[in-house]
């Protein structure tokens, strides 16, 4: 009898994170581009984000957007050298309908 393996592979695909940072926690929005994935608070750390979307999206393309306000840089450092793509501090962040949208302008202005 054959067995089937199933893997996730999300080569070539992008996935769009919007986070709304506090400080004692985050609520993160993902999304691919065409549904929502998700929105939940993980633990308020950039390595516990990077393990949840290496966990579930493996192989993707990962971009990341909040808006830096009283807590500075430190979480855009952090994602970056993660391997995800951040824009931090750009502006106000609409995490729901125009997430992608958001992410894909600041993409090409940069």
């Amino acid at each position: 009898m054959q067995t089937q393996k199933n893997e996730l592979n999300f080569n070539g695909q992008n996935i769009y994170v919007g986070i709304d940072v506090h400080l004692k926690s985050w609520t993160v929005t993902i999304r691919s581009e065409h549904l929502e994935h998700k929105r939940f608070s993980p633990p308020p750390n950039a390595e516990a984000l990077h393990n949840y979307l290496t966990r579930n999206f493996p192989g993707a393309t990962y971009y990341s957007v909040y808006e830096s306000g009283f807590c500075g840089f430190w979480i855009h450092r952090q994602l970056e050298a993660l391997g995800i793509h951040n824009i931090g501090g750009k502006g106000t962040v609409r995490m729901r309908s125009t997430l992608v949208k958001d992410i894909e302008q600041n993409i090409s202005c940069t």
